[in-house]
């Protein structure tokens, strides 16, 4: 638990106020999603462009499945 608390101190998500608790930083959610950006970028899209370039799918085809999948479960979600 304390490894959790220290990571999210070092990204500058919350603030240990001592003798009082754990706050939250007010810009928390944009530092989370660059955080999150930044690894799906480093980690998980290099694996995806070479199953599509392997699988010779057309970005037309996965921009219509993107646009699909935002339609059916997230466009009044977010």
């Amino acid at each position: 638990m304390q490894r959790a608390y220290d990571l999210l101190q070092q990204q500058n998500i919350i603030t240990n106020k001592r003798g009082i608790g754990y706050f939250i930083e007010d810009d928390a959610m944009e530092r989370i999603l660059s955080f999150r950006k930044e690894q799906f970028i480093e980690n998980e899209l290099p694996v995806f462009m070479r199953n599509v370039f392997l699988l010779k799918i057309d970005f037309k085809e996965i921009k219509a499945m993107y646009d699909q999948f935002v339609k059916d479960n997230l466009k009044n979600k977010l």
